[in-house]
């Protein structure tokens, strides 16, 4: 682990538009997932978006239990509705 994060360096995002824009969607989406933000305020996120295969954002928990996430997203109505709105709204990664 040290090796990994030996050279770690995070930009100073003043000088950089690229890493402001990311934290604002990085915001978006986390307060999308928390319900601190209206949907007329994180649904517009999905048209950033772009959809990869069978996802457009892929959600990672820890646990012992290889089913723990999807019971989660199946008991949470809230981050069930924001994930398949962001889905509908994102863009091909190939257009047609």
């Amino acid at each position: 682990m040290k090796a990994l994060f030996k050279d770690l360096r995070f930009a100073d995002s003043k000088d950089s538009i690229g890493l402001q824009l990311a934290d604002i969607v990085a915001s978006t989406f986390h307060r999308a997932c928390k319900g601190t933000l209206q949907k007329d305020g994180w649904k517009p996120l999905g048209a950033l978006l772009v959809s990869r295969k069978k996802s457009v954002v892929n959600l990672i928990a820890i646990s012992a239990d290889p089913n723990v996430l999807e019971k989660q997203i199946s008991w949470n109505a809230h981050l069930t509705d924001v994930l398949f709105s962001l889905k509908k709204e994102a863009r091909p990664m190939i257009a047609a």
